[in-house]
């Protein structure tokens, strides 16, 4: 927490605003969060923080204003509409893809939630035998197109192919492989 408050800190200074005159806070979390109550109930790509943080509460208590907390996606998608490409449209979908693979979705105006989980896109099971995934779950969509995991499975199979360009410049030092010489060498195939 005390990173998040040093972060508030910093966005104070970018935009020129004093603690004093702030007004309320929005902070967009990862993972599974109640937004009507401010608490994180899990986050998954954050195993070291215990479950069902209550948010809100602590930064309203520490800086004295509101506070609003929700999966940053639908943050995401709720900033499209107000302010991005969605602002014609009432029917959005904000794809997040990178260390996570999640969406927020906006049906008829209005964020679509679900029960708890909608738009956690990436927590989908494509092979049940997958890797592990940080959820506890195998084969989920995320981990299996992360680019950590690609690049992993890259290097196992590299040494299988011998007349591919990878194995030619990496076949000795397949750890130190990279995801830009994936891609060269995929734009390097005839």
């Amino acid at each position: 927490l005390n990173k998040l408050f040093k972060s508030f800190g910093f966005v104070q200074k970018d935009i020129g605003i004093n603690e004093k005159d702030l007004k309320g806070i929005g902070i967009g979390m990862h993972g599974v969060v109640d937004y009507k109550e401010g608490i994180l109930f899990f986050a998954p790509h954050f195993p070291e923080w215990r479950r069902n943080i209550h948010f809100a509460e602590i930064v309203q208590n520490r800086f004295g204003v509101s506070a609003y907390v929700d999966n940053y996606c639908r943050m995401q998608v709720c900033a499209e509409k107000l302010f991005g490409l969605g602002k014609n449209y009432s029917n959005i979908v904000a794809i997040e893809t990178g260390a996570v693979l999640a969406a927020g979705i906006i049906i008829k105006g209005d964020i679509y939630r679900g029960k708890t989980v909608a738009g956690e896109i990436g927590h989908t099971t494509i092979n049940p035998d997958g890797p592990r995934c940080f959820c506890g779950g195998r084969g989920c969509f995320e981990v299996m197109v992360s680019p950590n995991n690609l690049k992993e499975s890259i290097k196992k199979n590299i040494l299988d192919n011998k007349d591919s360009i990878l194995y030619k410049k990496f076949s000795k030092k397949v750890g130190q492989i990279k995801l830009k010489d994936i891609f060269k060498a995929l734009c390097c195939r005839r």
